[in-house]
């Protein structure tokens, strides 16, 4: 064989061989998880759950002592699973309060992490300012919090489902 031909059969499986690492990493890049995490890929799927469960913890946590029972209404509405039931625990104790003490509590989700998201689930870092009025208290008083919230999709709108204070 002449130096040519040997030359140009080393380039070919050179460019082979390349060629199947090139396949094997294409392929695992799209599987990974960073690939199938919305969140990181898909810029307007990430605002829309940013917006859609900012709205919803805003219209749960929000609440005015002389109409809890819309708060209540609002909570069956838009959450689903455990963060019914954690909701219900929780809001138990202030709606028995709240008219008594005349509370009434504005919450406003401030900032918002997508941490995963796929077409039908979301897992979110949100951060909370809230402002509570006591009875005639001249001087609103304001505390932070944060939640890491689950949600899904459920004939294309979002309800959380799950609801962790960190």
């Amino acid at each position: 064989m002449n130096r040519r031909v040997l030359t140009l059969l080393v380039v070919a499986a050179l460019l082979a061989g390349f060629g199947a690492v090139g396949t094997v990493l294409s392929r695992s890049m799209r599987t990974s998880e960073t690939a199938t995490n919305l969140a990181h890929v898909d810029a307007d799927a990430t605002r829309e759950v940013r917006s859609a469960v900012g709205r919803v913890v805003n219209k749960v946590f929000t609440y005015h002592f002389d109409d809890v029972d819309a708060t209540e209404r609002a909570a069956e509405d838009l959450l689903r699973g455990p963060a019914r039931e954690q909701y219900r625990q929780l809001f138990t104790k202030v709606s028995s309060n709240a008219p008594e003490q005349r509370l009434s509590v504005t919450s406003r989700v401030v900032d918002s992490a997508v941490l995963s998201l796929t077409d039908e689930r979301a897992q979110l870092l949100l951060f909370l300012d809230q402002t509570a009025e006591r009875g005639d208290d001249a001087e609103p008083t304001s505390s932070a919090a944060v939640l890491l919230v689950t949600a899904t999709r459920e004939d294309g709108r979002w309800y959380v489902s799950d609801l962790t204070q960190s």
